[in-house]
């Protein structure tokens, strides 16, 4: 079970890099990062970058597009999830 699981994932990961627009992708990981660490997220646009498959600079778009729209709020080290349904859609697939 854990072994599909991991498929499970990775395959969705993977359909996710060919069809999903980046600002999508940025989107659904702050989401499942925030449920993970229970809505600020410690992680930096690197690490973003990394888990959404896309450059730091997309990521910092997209992050500061979601700040001016009220969906999160950038600090320093954190990223605080506002608006978890705006979250979610824009991370719709």
């Amino acid at each position: 079970h854990l072994l599909a699981g991991g498929i499970e994932r990775l395959d969705r990961q993977l359909t996710e890099a060919h069809f999903l627009p980046a600002p999508r992708r940025v989107a659904r990981r702050v989401g499942q990062a925030a449920r993970t660490f229970g809505g600020a997220v410690p992680l930096t646009q690197d690490d973003l970058a990394g888990l959404a498959g896309t450059s730091r600079s997309t990521v910092n778009e997209v992050l500061r597009d979601l700040e001016r729209r009220g969906v999160l709020r950038l600090d320093r080290h954190t990223i605080t999830v506002l608006d978890d349904d705006a979250l979610r859609e824009a991370g719709r697939w």
